[in-house]
């Protein structure tokens, strides 16, 4: 139990460590991407007034075309890349 219990905790301040930094910056949103094995989300969002700005992901519909035919979690991630840029 004391491994998973440390695994945890570094989990938790890998996770928070951009977090306490962006609170400096209060012209620049936060990027937040996550990735399982299957898909991509990624959101742009604004701490301050906890209020996230743009999103997309790979179970977006309006993307399913563009994803379907690439050929690479690289290339999906690319395009989404590229649509939260937009």
């Amino acid at each position: 139990m004391g491994i998973l219990n440390n695994n945890v905790r570094r989990k938790s301040r890998r996770r928070n460590r951009s977090k306490s930094s962006s609170m400096f910056h209060e012209k620049y949103p936060r990027l937040v991407v996550y990735r399982s094995n299957r898909h991509f989300e990624s959101q742009i969002i604004n701490d301050f007034e906890a209020k996230t700005l743009a999103s997309a992901s790979s179970k977006d519909s309006s993307l399913k075309k563009e994803i379907v035919s690439s050929k690479s979690k690289i290339e999906v991630s690319t395009i989404i890349g590229k649509e939260i840029a937009k």
